[in-house]
């Protein structure tokens, strides 16, 4: 180039940007990087692609990536100051990485901290709304159903079918039981798929569907074959989540309902609503003590997951390109992955709300819920703490 240009000389030292000046075409390495750079290597992987006026840096090696010692950007192709600082890990200001870590780490346990709170405060609220007098169990005898129920449930904790609270038929236009015979979880979008496959194994995956089909667009409109943010770290994410999906499917469903089917013998032969129950039906059906799978699916799945994965696009590894105004205004991808996860708590808690109140005992609920912490509480040790900093690095960074 000719004339005075103005360029950008980064020195990864502290995460720092050292605007110059300059007349010439070429400013010499920096000093400064003598010390290795403190970036990471999906911090180089964004921000090395965006422009493409990088003059040739020469390059030693540091890990498993080439750290450049120098870059020069056009003033055409430069960002402003507080667009490259935000890149680099700071807003208007160089931060030392570990002061970062440390204060993403507290606003992890404060996203986690209010997610068990809530969760909690659902639950209980059902358990009170309840009041340890029902247990509803969907009536499957067309011959026992009258015409005018939509639905018909039996409250298997009643002794007979001449207790006031023996049935509760849901026909069209009650005002009765809104949430459990109304129309609000069926007219909400996957309101009522929350448990039916594959949606309950999708849903969680959301934020990660995101990021890759994000990425892609990004790399078709580039016409380049280099992926920016489909690192390893983020597979190894997806691994993750899926083998607590089939840790939940298989193990903590199907394995311990077999246990507690076989430990658990207290229903008698036969109950006053086996004939209200759809041919087949094994006797007294409900009537036996049955943790809630529900809530386990609830908050072990469908929203555990899915607040690990957008809590670390939004504060450690973003995967929205170089229109974003780091330290401003957000683009719409952050955007989306928080109304979206807000939307997924609203359904879920609706959802366990009615099972704590209409479905199962306190005692039950209380026990699914401790069983969903087996899948909670690791994922937030890998995430928000350093107790095994080794392999929250595999998956978390």
């Amino acid at each position: 180039t000719t004339g005075p240009h103005e360029h950008l000389q980064l020195s990864g030292t502290r995460n720092t940007c050292i605007p110059a000046t300059s007349n010439e075409d070429w400013i010499g390495p920096s000093p400064t990087l003598a010390q290795p750079p403190s970036w990471s290597s999906e911090q180089f992987r964004r921000f090395l692609p965006e422009w493409d006026a990088v003059r040739e840096p020469s390059t030693k090696r540091l890990g498993t990536f080439h750290v450049p010692q120098m870059v020069i950007i056009s003033k055409a192709n430069m960002p402003s100051a507080r667009e490259t600082e935000g890149l680099l890990g700071g807003c208007g200001r160089g931060r030392d990485s570990e002061v970062q870590s440390g204060r993403n780490k507290i606003k992890f346990k404060i996203a986690w901290g209010a997610h068990i709170l809530l969760s909690v405060a659902i639950l209980v609220i059902g358990i009170i709304a309840n009041g340890e007098d029902r247990k509803l169990v969907k009536a499957g005898n067309p011959a026992r159903i009258p015409a005018d129920c939509n639905k018909l449930y039996v409250n298997v904790l009643v002794d007979s079918i001449d207790d006031d609270e023996a049935t509760i038929c849901c026909t069209s236009g009650s005002d009765d039981h809104p949430l459990l015979c109304g129309s609000l979880l069926s007219n909400l979008p996957l309101a009522t798929r929350l448990t039916k496959f594959p949606d309950a194994w999708l849903l969680p995956l959301f934020p990660l569907f995101i990021r890759y089909i994000s990425d892609a667009a990004h790399t078709i409109a580039r016409e380049t074959s280099h992926f920016t943010v489909f690192s390893k770290k983020s597979f190894f994410r997806l691994a993750l989540y899926v083998a607590v999906l089939f840790l939940r499917g298989f193990v903590l469903y199907l394995g311990v309902n077999a246990i507690e089917g076989a430990i658990i013998k207290d229903a008698p032969e036969s109950c006053w609503h086996d004939d209200w129950m759809k041919e087949g039906t094994s006797s007294c059906r409900g009537y036996e003590f049955d943790y809630s799978d529900h809530v386990v699916l609830y908050f072990g799945q469908m929203l555990a997951l899915p607040l690990a994965e957008v809590m670390h696009s939004l504060y450690i590894d973003q995967f929205w390109g170089e229109s974003t105004k780091v330290c401003g205004t957000r683009t719409w991808y952050p955007k989306i992955l928080v109304v979206v996860l807000v939307y997924l708590y609203f359904i879920t808690f609706l959802n366990a709300y009615l099972t704590a109140s209409y479905f199962h005992t306190g005692l039950e609920i209380a026990v699914g819920y401790f069983v969903s912490l087996l899948i909670q509480i690791p994922l937030y040790m890998l995430q928000a703490t350093h107790v095994i900093p080794a392999v929250s690095d595999v998956f978390f960074g």
